[in-house]
């Protein structure tokens, strides 16, 4: 919310397209110190999420899209060491 909704549409009207690189720097930094891939990652997300929310004029398709990323990564990551629990009930 913080980087796609405050400071992206503050920065925009100083900044123009601009204000997209200015906020994928600090963006960018939350993910400093994560694997590589991970971290170029956030790169091309950053830029592709903050056009997606500039040109929609909206966060939410971006919010989504990040959930949805984050959720299907935390599942995979899940069924791969096998943690997800076999019994679904208390």
């Amino acid at each position: 919310f913080f980087f796609r909704g405050f400071w992206l549409t503050a920065c925009k009207r100083a900044m123009g397209s601009h204000a997209i690189f200015a906020m994928v720097v600090p963006y960018c930094m939350i993910h400093y110190g994560k694997p590589g891939l991970e971290a170029l990652a956030a790169i091309i997300a950053g830029i592709v999420l903050g056009t997606l929310s500039m040109k929609t004029r909206s966060i939410w398709s971006g919010f989504l899209i990040h959930v949805s990323v984050a959720i299907s990564m935390d599942v995979a990551a899940l069924l791969q060491t096998s943690g997800l629990p076999t019994d679904w009930t208390p």
